[in-house]
């Protein structure tokens, strides 16, 4: 692994797609089974900030990012007075601040169509079965993260405990962009379960949505946690470790805060 992130000292720019239909096979993978992307949104170079040579210090970056995203975004719709009846203002103020955001932190797409997918009624990525893409260890893990927070009768404290039994596993994992996409997917769940706990209601009162059973924060934290994945996966099938890093970014951001627009606007 230290050779591996060796490569990565300085600022580097990568080739990524990240797309829903069309299928590519994932060399890293010990089954190499095809990976389902997104055709409709699609960029194809990334400039990431990602360039630490400890994993764990990248993960942390990433977990911090992701809930700086979230305040980013809530604070500047505030200050702008948009709301969801300021369509299709509301969406280009949505793409364009998650841009700022990204440009900000050192990520710089060749955006393609990535930013115009993104709007505020349908996350950028769901689960449709990317699992396949892994190895059957990974695969194992990955379906226990989506198991765990998908347990309603779990508190908080419950799911994190869990992420990080899960996230020991992870390290465990020996394909290398394997090891750090299921780990970006558990670092980003279990920072999003934080700023969830602490800041749903916020989203909900100032958007105008009904309240939301915090029973739920389980598959919050998951819908995030699968937007990094989704991202790393992308981002690592030509990139290697940067682009897992970036790619879980953008994923993450995205989905996130459609999410909670999602919940703002109509509880989950």
């Amino acid at each position: 692994m230290k050779k591996v992130f060796l490569a990565i000292i300085a600022l580097t720019t990568l080739v990524i797609a990240c797309n829903k239909t069309e299928l590519k096979e994932n060399p890293n993978s010990a089954n190499a089974n095809p990976i389902r992307t997104r055709t409709s949104c699609e960029y194809t170079s990334i400039t990431s900030p990602f360039t630490n040579t400890n994993l764990e210090t990248n993960l942390s970056m990433l977990g911090r990012l992701h809930n700086e995203c979230l305040t980013y975004y809530f604070n500047s719709a505030q200050t702008s007075g948009l709301t969801k009846d300021n369509q299709p203002a509301f969406d280009n103020h949505l793409q364009s601040t998650l841009k700022a955001f990204n440009e900000s932190n050192g990520i710089s797409l060749n955006e393609g169509s990535f930013y115009p997918c993104i709007n505020s009624n349908q996350v950028l990525y769901s689960d449709d079965n990317f699992q396949t893409s892994f190895s059957t260890e990974a695969q194992n893990i990955i379906n226990a993260v989506v198991a765990l927070l998908s347990d309603e009768t779990k508190t908080y404290n419950d799911y994190v405990t869990g992420l990080n039994q899960l996230k020991a596993n992870a390290y465990a994992l020996s394909v290398e962009n394997e090891k750090i996409s299921v780990l970006c997917m558990i670092t980003v769940s279990t920072y999003s379960l934080e700023y969830w706990n602490s800041h749903l209601n916020e989203w909900i009162v100032y958007f105008g949505g009904k309240k939301t059973r915090l029973s739920k924060l389980g598959k919050i934290g998951l819908s995030d946690g699968i937007g990094a994945i989704r991202g790393a996966i992308g981002g690592g099938f030509i990139g290697g470790p940067i682009g897992v890093f970036a790619g879980a970014l953008c994923g993450a951001g995205a989905n996130s805060v459609v999410r909670g627009l999602v919940l703002g606007f109509t509880g989950y």
